[in-house]
């Protein structure tokens, strides 16, 4: 598995679940395109501007990385490039990450409780109302831990903050 430092990732654009509307992009706009730097790699959005448009192909140029925003020049683009519509999004507007926002919590399940509901544990579902009254991105039993692991995004770090999340998950958890 790669891992990137956290300054280089981005929390993904806000998207409202009644946006199912396509963007509509015009050439010389400046967009993200879903590709890998070389074969092989993982894929990431880089920055780009849309040259042509052709039906639900885009051909665009992909920006070097130390492009000053300000001199922008389309002569200095040198990677084209064809995608379709679905690798293409609206530029990012969030910054890059300085320090780690996500917190994990593990909260034990008691073994009676396993031994009565294991199916019903191991479903996702199951804790759906738990994590959206805590605000989880994510709580997901793993059985050779025989616990919840709840993941949750925190955008200011306060250690107050953590410690109140923590005390109202495990209130919730054992009622």
């Amino acid at each position: 598995m790669e891992t990137f430092p956290i300054t280089r990732v981005r929390l993904p654009p806000m998207k409202t679940s009644h946006d199912t509307t396509p963007i509509g992009y015009k050439e010389g706009q400046e967009v993200e395109v879903l590709s890998a730097a070389q074969t092989g790699e993982h894929q990431g959005f880089w920055k780009a501007v849309i040259k042509e448009i052709k039906g639900d192909f885009y051909v665009v140029s992909c920006l070097p990385i130390d492009t000053n925003e300000s001199t922008m020049d389309l002569k200095n683009y040198t990677l084209d490039d064809i995608y379709t519509a679905d690798k293409i999004r609206a530029i990012n507007p969030n910054p890059y990450l300085s320090v780690n926002p996500f917190f994990k919590l593990v909260i034990e399940v008691p073994n009676d409780l396993i031994a009565k509901n294991l199916e019903l544990i191991q479903k996702s579902q199951t804790h759906e109302h738990f994590r959206r009254a805590l605000a989880f991105i994510s709580v997901t039993f793993v059985d050779h831990l025989k616990s919840l692991v709840c993941i949750w995004l925190a955008p200011n770090p306060i250690d107050h903050w953590i410690q109140i999340t923590k005390r109202r998950a495990l209130v919730l958890s054992e009622i």
